[in-house]
């Protein structure tokens, strides 16, 4: 299970929106939803990239690269993220009992915040400033 953080993601004129971002160690790049930077009114630099998917099927993509200003729910941290569009990063995390999670890996529940939904953005090793903090492992579950 990947960690899941749920952010203020900002866009021109004004625009927000809260989104889901999993925190990919395995990943080289960031990346943002085509539909989310055009909701948002993004504006990028055109760019041609390569993307290996699992098993190891290339796909070349003429896209954009944006820079996106993303906000700390917990904190109110500033970042920007630079982040590759693609049209679907993921399917749509499921709901989980956060309180039993939370319980059985022993963080206070107010300290996860993980939406069901859809996947905005995914933040790769590219940012690995934003990969660290604390783990706790029970059984195999990290956290």
């Amino acid at each position: 299970m990947l960690p899941v953080i749920t952010v203020k993601i900002s866009g021109k004129n004004n625009r927000h929106k809260q989104g889901n971002i999993p925190l990919d160690s395995g990943a080289q790049i960031s990346l943002i939803c085509t539909s989310t930077a055009k909701n948002l009114d993004l504006k990028g630099k055109d760019v041609s990239i390569t993307i290996r998917k699992e098993g190891g099927e290339e796909e070349m993509l003429a896209t954009k690269l944006y820079q996106v200003p993303i906000t700390s729910l917990e904190s109110g941290a500033k970042f920007t993220v630079k982040a590759v569009g693609i049209p679907h990063i993921s399917n749509d995390i499921s709901n989980i009992n956060i309180g039993e999670m939370a319980k059985g890996i022993g963080i206070p529940e107010v300290k996860i915040y993980r939406e069901c939904g859809s996947i905005d953005m995914l933040i790769g090793i590219d940012h690995a400033y934003m990969h660290t903090g604390d783990s706790k492992k029970v059984g195999n579950v990290v956290a």
